[in-house]
């Protein structure tokens, strides 16, 4: 998807979405930078409890029933290797009158001053293990614009 538009201070800005092995979702944005950003944000809402750890998270879902597990979902950052995933509040500031967004969280990776051409990728899994040692399939490590 070409997100551009939505981002003028971007030259570019373009996601992917790639489903792997029927099990587990890839998320890639690429972003060209016009000028010198003083950051640039993924973030993602849930209403799990979320484990944090470096660049994973778990999400813990409350379970369906008395005798049932509790589902859980990874969250991996692979690219870039840098950089923690952190939590932020989802209650809005202004104006007044907002649904207060009880409950829900906000799961944030923010890279600070970036001037050249990132790529952020992101793993989402049900298997624990992805979020430690996935390998990316060979054509889904390289640029967007070489996805089929």
């Amino acid at each position: 998807m070409d997100l551009s538009t939505a981002y003028p201070s971007a030259a570019s800005a373009r996601r992917g979405f790639a489903l792997i092995d029927r099990q587990h979702v890839l998320i890639v944005d690429e972003i060209v930078p016009k000028a010198r950003l003083s950051s640039v944000v993924w973030q993602m809402h849930t209403a799990a409890h979320v484990g944090l750890g470096n660049a994973t998270a778990a999400l813990i879902f409350p379970a369906q029933s008395d005798s049932a597990e509790s589902p859980r979902f990874y969250v991996r950052v692979i690219d870039p290797a840098l950089g923690t995933l952190s939590l932020r509040s989802t209650a809005p500031s202004d104006p007044q009158g907002q649904n207060p967004n009880t409950c829900i969280a906000k799961l944030v990776f923010r890279l600070q001053e970036v001037a050249q051409p990132v790529r952020l990728a992101v793993l989402l899994s049900r298997d624990p293990n992805a979020s430690e040692t996935f390998e990316l399939p060979f054509p889904l490590r390289g640029p967007l614009s070489d996805w089929v």
